[in-house]
């Protein structure tokens, strides 16, 4: 047993060599934008030079060595082609030159990615990054490098630093294993054949926006779509006739969902898709109109379950509001944000309230309201007009933080107030709460109302427990005689 537990390093098996510097190596990507973070990627190959085995083994792993970049140095491209022996590559190149060369004979500044393309029939991921807007034009000798046949390509990415006017041939066509595009400011023609199938559509600040029926196009093209990312990149509405007669689009595998665009453009994006009900989303909506607000979010969008609890969580800062539902932000969240001098304290809390009954994130049984840095104060009706749309929340939860204004102004003459229920009788709003969390509050001249507050309760909704966290100035003895438990944390 001893001997077992001190053997040698050197003597595993080679392939736990070989996951040992695929490891390794993935934590140091090769596909980088920077020439300095090209040679930093290049640590992992040191430790399979630590003796004469190690190196023969990595030597002998094609894939270790099927990542490359323009940024490497011509010799260790070629290397690296050599060692990877055909196998699947992933490539990054970095385009440049916007000017004539100066002679016929005068190496070609793209050198580097000539060399990695010549390999595109076995490239699997390509990432192109253009530094100029006249290099595909100029640079005769890329035309045919781009035609090659695309058997293996799955995942194509492209980057503009300058205003490209001219798409590249390869962003225009279809490819037959091509999975997943990201455009990044690039000028794509919408009705081009690469976009065909696809499983991953990511768009972002694009030189000329689609319309909507471009869209409905583009997308009807790709009915197996799982992810879909529209940042800056709402339809162009000028010409929303064009739509009338076009059906709603079904993304039925749709699993992610992320979109940054004005509240207009994302009302009228949303009318033209029907969405599964377990789709993961991320959404921002700028300039939303608060005085009647837009509901940007399809309502088949249904709460997501979990065992015992279903979470939302809003945040509200200066003209901000983030509303998210799940256990973290990724699950679902929606921002929207507003110009400041077009808000006022009723307007927000009418926002809330607004998306969370037209969007059915009224059923959450745990509530999180954070204020952040925020400038409205709060008054019992508009807290009554928030707390009577979350009829299910058992567990609330409020953070008052760098505050100018006391928007928790309000609060407990809300909890306290009644109301007509359905039977004829009176309740309370939220009926279920058993526990209240209450962080930062200053409880100066407060704590009689909320003691008034959880008296009123105490017959029919008595609360179970009181959370107070960080708060100051609260009467302990006023506060826990209507509470069954008080923790102060």
């Amino acid at each position: 047993m001893a001997s077992a537990l001190t053997r040698n390093a050197v003597d595993l098996p080679d392939d736990i060599f070989i996951m040992i510097f695929t490891t390794l190596k993935s934590h140091m990507p090769e596909h980088t934008w920077s020439a300095s973070l090209t040679r930093k990627s290049s640590v992992w190959i040191y430790v399979t030079h630590v003796c004469r085995r190690w190196r023969q083994i990595s030597l002998g792993c094609a894939t270790l060595w099927a990542a490359v970049s323009s940024f490497q140095i011509h010799d260790q491209i070629r290397a690296y082609l050599g060692r990877s022996n055909g196998a699947p590559l992933d490539a990054f190149i970095n385009l440049t030159g916007t000017k004539k060369f100066p002679a016929t004979n005068s190496p070609s500044p793209n050198l580097s990615s000539i060399i990695i393309l010549r390999e595109l029939p076995r490239i699997r991921m390509l990432t192109v990054r253009i530094n100029g807007s006249s290099h595909y034009e100029v640079d005769e000798t890329l035309k045919p490098l781009f035609d090659q046949p695309t058997t293996l390509l799955q995942t194509l990415h492209l980057t503009t630093v300058i205003p490209c006017l001219k798409p590249i041939s390869i962003f225009q066509r279809s490819h037959p294993a091509l999975k997943s595009v990201q455009f990044v400011d690039c000028f794509m023609p919408w009705d081009c054949g690469i976009f065909q199938d696809l499983t991953i559509l990511r768009i972002l600040r694009p030189n000329r926006q689609p319309d909507l029926s471009q869209y409905h196009t583009l997308l009807s093209s790709c009915p197996n779509l799982q992810e879909l990312s529209l940042m800056d990149a709402g339809p162009d509405l000028t010409h929303t006739s064009r739509l009338l007669s076009k059906p709603i689009l079904a993304l039925r595998y749709l699993r992610k969902l992320g979109i940054l665009m004005d509240a207009y453009q994302c009302m009228a994006f949303f009318a033209l898709l029907s969405l599964p009900t377990g789709v993961r989303f991320t959404i921002g909506c700028n300039r939303i109109p608060l005085n009647s607000p837009i509901i940007v979010i399809p309502k088949v969008l249904t709460a997501i379950p979990y065992p015992g609890d279903s979470f939302l969580s809003i945040t509200v800062a200066r003209n901000t509001l983030v509303v998210t539902q799940g256990l973290t932000p990724n699950t679902r969240s929606v921002m929207f944000d507003w110009a400041l001098g077009d808000s006022n304290s009723a307007a927000v809390f009418h926002l809330i309230a607004t998306y969370m009954t037209e969007c059915d994130w009224a059923v959450a049984s745990v509530i999180n309201i954070n204020f952040r840095r925020c400038v409205y104060a709060g008054n019992m009706n508009m807290w009554i007009e928030l707390l009577d749309v979350m009829p299910n929340a058992q567990n609330l939860n409020i953070t008052v933080d760098s505050c100018s204004e006391h928007p928790e102004n309000g609060l407990p003459e809300a909890l306290a107030s009644l109301r007509p229920s359905e039977s004829g009788g009176a309740t309370f709003a939220v009926p279920n709460l058993v526990r209240l969390a209450l962080i930062n509050f200053d409880f100066s001249d407060a704590s009689g109302v909320y003691g008034a507050c959880f008296q009123s309760r105490h017959e029919i909704f008595p609360l179970s427990n009181l959370v107070l966290q960080n708060c100051k100035k609260f009467d302990m003895g006023l506060l826990e005689k209507f509470v069954g438990e008080v923790t102060v944390i």
